[in-house]
């Protein structure tokens, strides 16, 4: 697959990925981490996920791994940028991997359509919001007990307090501003229908400022 990516024509590339590739199963793959603007993977670093060869297709599949700067919480850009981060290029700086399969038609069109079933099914505000509280609830107790400070950062990022500014606060790192993530799943999901409706193409320079 390697070579093909590397080496095939654009019409040798769109015919023979897919007896490589499983178009089906990376499509669900991308489209989770284009939904959770997950930079920190092969959005950005071509790191953070494990290729597989499904032992009764014989085709390469994708798994997610380490996923703690998803949700649009990863240095390559601003909350703001990665809130609106494009679905069609999502990548930042150069992957020619995703440049070349976003290419084909055949995968463009699973891959929306993948797209829009996370949308419809998993990727719902008030859904992650109430799942969000239930978590909370759970973990508050053991982040009260590691220092007030955390426990002011959390409690602005889940919602309960608005968000604040401390003093020497950061750009990135433990004091930067809280990120309240409920905000962010009301935008990106959003922001990602408008994009898969044609109101709107997305950003699609993210981390050229930043990198």
């Amino acid at each position: 697959m390697a070579h093909l990516v590397s080496k095939a024509s654009d019409k040798e590339f769109a015919a023979k990925i897919g007896e490589l590739l499983d178009l089906e199963e990376f499509a669900g793959f991308l489209a989770g981490e284009v939904l959770l603007a997950s930079y920190d993977g092969l959005l950005t670093t071509g790191q953070n996920y494990y290729m597989y060869i499904d032992p009764h297709s014989g085709k390469i599949g994708f798994i997610p791994w380490d996923l703690d700067l998803a949700w649009g919480n990863f240095w390559v850009g601003t909350k703001s940028e990665l809130q609106h981060a494009s679905i069609m290029r999502p990548w930042s700086g150069q992957n020619r991997f995703l440049e070349r399969l976003l290419a084909v038609e055949e995968f463009k069109k699973i891959y929306r359509a993948r797209m829009a079933d996370m949308l419809d099914r998993f990727f719902i505000a008030d859904r992650i919001q109430k799942r969000v509280e239930e978590i909370a609830a759970v973990i508050r107790e053991p982040i009260a007990a590691e220092s007030r400070f955390r426990l002011d950062k959390f409690e602005q990022e889940i919602g309960v307090r608005p968000v604040t500014h401390s003093p020497n606060e950061t750009q990135f790192g433990v004091n930067q501003a809280a990120y309240p993530y409920k905000q962010f799943v009301e935008t990106r999901s959003r922001n990602v229908r408008m994009q898969l409706e044609g109101k709107t193409k997305g950003l699609s320079e993210i981390g050229r400022a930043h990198v």
